[in-house]
This record gives C-alpha cells, structure tokens and sequence, in this order.
C-alpha cells in the first residue's frame, strides 16, 4: 500500500503515542494494526491518516493530539519511529502480529474496566511489550518471531503516567 507524506506522518506520530515506551518490535505491531485497519477499510479509512483520526479509534489523538503534533520531525524519537514505519510500509518487516487490527494494554485495560477486557479481545493474543494484539475474528496465527521478539527498551520520552492514559 502507498501512502502519502500525512499519511506517514501521522502514522509514526501514533506508534509514538501508542508505544514510544514499548520495544521496537512493538512499535512495528502497532504500526502494523493501523495498516491493517487501513486495509480492511472497516475502522475510519482506508489511509492512515483517516483511521488514527477516526473517532474512539487511537487514544492518543483524543487525548494528546497537540502533544503528538508538536513532536519535531528533528527529534531522535521521531527519527528512529519513522525507521521502524518504513521499514513496516515497505513491507520489510514482517508482521509479528499474524494480521491483528487490535490492541491493548491489557493491566491498564482492565484496571479502568472494572477487570474486564473489550469484547474484541477474545482469542488467544500475540503478546510484544507491554501490549497484547488480536485479530478481528480471534483467530489470528501467531508468528513464532512474536514470542521471541527482544524487548529493548525505548527512549524514554513520556512519564508513566502520560504512557497510562496513551494506551
């Protein structure tokens, strides 16, 4: 899929929001959930830009959108995201998450839920980071790279509780 310059942007802006704290390999999941969702055309769009803007989608625009669009295109975090979303558009990496167009952070999920989950969060999840991904139907196949993926820390750009409410 070809996206556009916005496209692009506001898709590295989102795996910042969503996972700057998360490893590389969850950065290229969840940049992956959005070109899934962008493909399917079922979750606001069929771009990027169109399905992390579309309502009670990416919290992070709902939350901290101005946040997101004052971080530099200069920035190194910017920089090293926007290496992890090329290499996800290009098709270089893989997708570790066997097609997922869900995601979570299951601890904080089910702290503000009362202990439960959103009912799309059935099956069995690829788990990366602090992050745990489901496909639309539950029965997504898990990528043996996914379970051995290294979880190297990111830069830490966000205080924990800025990470809580991004999720």
């Amino acid at each position: 899929m070809q996206i556009s310059p916005q496209d692009r942007d506001y898709l590295i802006r989102t795996v910042i929001g969503e996972a700057a704290r998360q490893p590389d390999a969850g950065k290229a999941a969840v940049a992956h959930v959005i070109m899934n969702r962008a493909r399917s055309g079922d979750y606001g769009g069929t771009t990027p830009y169109d399905v992390v803007l579309a309502p009670d989608q990416f919290e992070p625009w709902s939350t901290r959108s101005d946040e997101l669009l004052a971080i530099p295109e200069s920035d190194p975090v910017y920089q090293q995201t926007a290496g992890i979303v090329d290499g996800v558009t290009s098709g270089r990496t893989a997708d570790p998450t066997g097609g997922a167009t869900y995601f979570l952070n299951e601890d904080i999920v089910r702290e503000r839920r009362g202990g439960t989950l959103p009912g799309w969060a059935q099956g069995k999840p690829v788990r990366i980071g602090q992050h745990s991904f489901f496909s639309p139907d539950g029965a997504q196949q898990i990528p043996q790279e996914a379970s051995m993926a290294p979880q190297i820390p990111a830069p830490q750009t966000m205080s924990d509780e800025q990470d809580r409410k991004s999720t």
